[in-house]
């Protein structure tokens, strides 16, 4: 990255010495995230973690995390945007280690949908009698 520049009030422009393919698919996750300086510097090493959170700039606000296996994500009514505004009122994140758990819970329904999902999942998902997968289609792998 040669530049990190505010090229406007709700706009940074990143300029790069050459592509990098894994930079925009990194930005859905924390290391991509839009933060207030001030909470992640006053945060720390803590900035993050489970019992002290992320103050971000997106649509949901994280109602519980329980540091491991589920995070619980709801509608934040202040959010800047109101025409990009959340319209779920909750996400429910799992994050399941288990490739056969994984298949057997989007199989079930108790999971509805995934992303980088195990390799070894898609044949037990390719045999699913609903929902959809999508291998190597932008986007993420989901049933």
């Amino acid at each position: 990255m040669t530049s990190i520049r505010a090229t406007g009030p709700e706009q940074v422009t990143l300029t790069f010495s050459k592509p990098d393919y894994l930079f925009v698919r990194n930005l859905g996750i924390l290391a991509g995230a839009v933060v207030e300086k001030a909470f992640a510097v006053r945060a720390g090493a803590n900035f993050g973690n489970a019992q002290t959170g992320v103050v971000c700039s997106g649509p949901y606000t994280v109602a519980s995390f329980d540091g491991t296996n589920t995070m619980v994500l709801k509608r934040s009514p202040d959010y800047w945007d109101p025409s990009h505004a959340a319209k779920a009122q909750t996400l429910t994140f799992r994050f399941l280690s288990d490739p056969s758990a994984i298949a057997n819970a989007l199989t079930s329904g108790s999971l509805e949908g995934g992303f980088d999902l195990p390799p070894s999942t898609v044949n037990t998902l390719e045999r699913a009698g609903d929902g959809k997968l999508y291998v190597g289609a932008t986007g993420s792998t989901s049933t």
